[in-house]
C-alpha cells in the first residue's frame, strides 16, 4: 500500500538541514577528517536544495531565502561591516522582500491561499467554543471536519468558497494550533516559554558557528510553522529537539560532576536501558499492527474479506484509537454484509477522525439496516463537509428514491444538474446522467 508523500512538508525537512549543514562546514577546520566533513556538508546541502526546488513549496522557498540570509548576516559578515548596516534599514528591506514574495507566491496558486484562509476562518470558530482552555490536545482533526460542516450548514456561501473546502487535518498555523486545542492558557505558556528562551540567548557572550547554523534551522521552522504544520511530523519534531539541544549547550564548560560518579552512571544507564526498551517494544507492536492492517485492506480489496478480518483483529488492540484504522476497517465490513458492526465501528471512527469519506460510508451502513432518518443525517453531514463533491448528492438521491419520496429525489436530482463541476470525472458524468433520466422519467409520467 503506497503512502503519498506531501511535498511541503517533505521540502520544510530538507529546508531545516541546509543552515545547520552550513553551520558544520564553517566549523570543519577544527576537526580531524575536515575534508570528508566538507564534501559530506557540501553533497548534503545540494541534495536539500535539489529536493526544495523539485518540490515547487513556495512556502520552502520563503524559509530557505530567511533562514540563509540570517545564517550570512550572522556569520559571513564581519563585525565592521555589521556596524556599517543600518539595522532599521535592513528590517525595512526584509519587510519590502517578504510583501513582494508572498505577493507573487500568492499569485501562483491563489485558490491554495484562499483554502488557508478559509480553514483559519472556521478554526477560529472552534476557538470561540472553548477560549480558554482549548478542545484538547491533539484534537483538531477529531473536531475541524464538523466544525465545517456546520459553517457550510449555517451560512449562504458561493459556490468558489465551497470548491475550497475539502477534508482538513491540520491548522496550517502551529500557533492556530495551539489556540485552539490549548486556549489562551496554551498561547501564554507558548509565549512565556519562548521568552525564556529568548532570554537565556540574549545572555549568552558569543554563539558558535554551529550555534548560528541551529539557530537558522530553527528560524526555517519556525517560518514554516506560520504556514504549514511542521511539527505534526515527527522528523522535523527531532530535528527542532536537537537543533534546542545544541543551541542551549556550552562549549567552554561541561560539568562532570554528576556522571562522574559510578551509581550516577549505573542509574542513567538503567533508566537509559528501560526506556529504550520500552520505546522498541511499543515501536515493534505499532509496525507490526500496520502489516496486518496492510495486509488486511488488501485482503479486503481483493473481495477475501474473511480472512481480512482475522488481520483487521489482530491490529485491533494497537490500531483502536486510530481514526483512519476504524474508518478503513467499518467501510470494509459494511461492504463486506457485517452491516451492524461496519457501523459501530465507523461511529468510533467519527470521534477521532470525522470524514466526508466516513459519513459516507456511516450513511451506507444506516441506510442497509433500514434507519433512513440516520442515514439521511450522515449523507447531509458530508455534504456539508465538501460541497463541492457530488457522491454526497448522489447518495441522498438514491436514499429519496428507496423511501418512495420522488418529490425530494426530484430537487436533488436538479441540484446536482444545475452545480458546477470541480474536478470533470466519469463518475460525476453519470451522476448527472442519472440525474437527467431521474427528472425525464418523471416528468413524462406527471410526477
Amino acid at each position: 500500500m503506497k503512502v503519498p508523500i506531501n511535498k511541503g512538508a517533505n521540502a520544510n525537512y530538507f529546508v531545516s538541514l541546509i543552515p545547520f549543514a552550513l553551520g558544520i562546514w564553517s566549523r570543519s577546520r577544527n576537526y580531524q577528517h575536515k575534508q570528508v566533513i566538507k564534501i559530506f556538508c557540501f553533497l548534503l546541502q545540494l541534495l536539500c536544495i535539489v529536493i526544495v526546488f523539485k518540490s515547487n513549496a513556495r512556502l520552502a522557498y520563503v524559509c530557505l531565502t530567511l533562514s540563509l540570509g540570517f545564517y550570512f548576516y550572522q556569520v559571513v559578515l564581519s563585525v565592521q561591516h555589521k556596524l556599517k548596516v543600518n539595522k532599521t534599514f535592513l528590517w525595512i528591506v526584509t519587510a519590502i522582500f517578504l510583501i513582494v514574495m508572498m505577493y507573487s507566491l500568492y499569485h501562483i496558486n491563489t485558490a491554495s491561499v484562499q483554502g488557508r484562509f478559509l480553514i483559519y476562518t472556521i478554526s477560529l470558530d472552534i476557538f470561540k467554543q472553548n477560549p480558554f482552555f482549548g478542545c484538547g490536545l491533539g484534537r483538531f482533526e477529531s473536531v475541524y471536519n464538523l466544525y465545517q460542516a456546520e459553517y457550510f450548514r449555517t451560512h449562504v456561501t458561493s459556490v468558489a468558497t465551497q470548491f475550497l473546502a475539502g477534508d482538513t487535518f491540520e491548522p496550517f498555523n502551529e500557533l492556530l494550533r495551539i489556540l485552539i486545542e490549548l486556549g489562551l492558557c496554551g498561547v501564554l505558556f507558548f509565549i512565556l516559554i519562548v521568552r525564556i528562551f529568548y532570554l537565556f540567548l540574549k545572555k549568552q557572550e558569543h554563539l558558535s558557528v554551529l550555534q548560528y547554523g541551529a539557530l537558522g534551522s530553527l528560524l526555517s521552522i519556525s517560518i514554516s510553522a506560520l504556514l504549514s504544520y511542521p511539527f505534526s511530523l515527527l522528523s522535523i519534531q527531532l530535528n527542532a529537539i536537537f537543533f534546542l539541544s545544541v543551541l542551549t549547550a556550552n562549549e567552554r564548560q561541561m560539568s562532570v560532576t554528576f556522571l562522574s560518579r559510578s551509581s550516577s552512571k549505573f542509574t542513567l544507564m538503567f533508566f537509559f536501558f528501560i526506556a529504550t526498551v520500552l520505546s522498541v517494544g511499543f515501536a515493534y507492536r505499532k509496525i507490526r499492527s500496520c502489516l496486518y492492517w496492510e495486509k488486511a485492506s488488501l485482503l479486503a480489496l481483493e473481495g477475501n474479506f474473511s480472512e481480512a478480518d482475522k488481520l483487521y483483529f489482530k491490529a485491533w488492540p494497537s490500531m483502536q484509537y486510530n481514526g483512519r484504522f476504524l474508518t478503513n476497517y467499518g467501510s470494509e465490513m459494511v461492504i463486506a454484509g457485517k452491516t451492524k458492526q461496519g457501523v459501530e465501528c465507523l461511529e468510533r471512527a467519527s470521534k477521532f477522525l470525522p470524514s466526508t469519506g466516513l459519513y459516507l460510508c456511516l450513511g451506507e451502513g444506516y441506510a442497509a439496516i433500514g434507519n433512513y432518518g440516520r442515514a439521511q443525517i450522515a449523507y447531509e453531514t458530508a455534504l456539508h463537509m465538501t460541497p463541492s463533491r457530488f457522491m454526497s448528492r448522489y447518495r441522498l438521491l438514491k436514499l429519496q428514491l428507496a423511501k418512495h419520496n420522488i418529490v425530494e429525489a426530484k430537487k436533488i436530482a436538479e441540484q446536482i444538474l444545475a452545480y458546477p463541476v470541480k474536478i470533470p470525472s466519469s463518475d460525476v458524468t453519470e451522476i448527472k446522467q442519472f440525474s437527467k433520466k431521474l427528472l425525464v422519467s418523471e416528468n413524462n409520467t406527471g410526477h
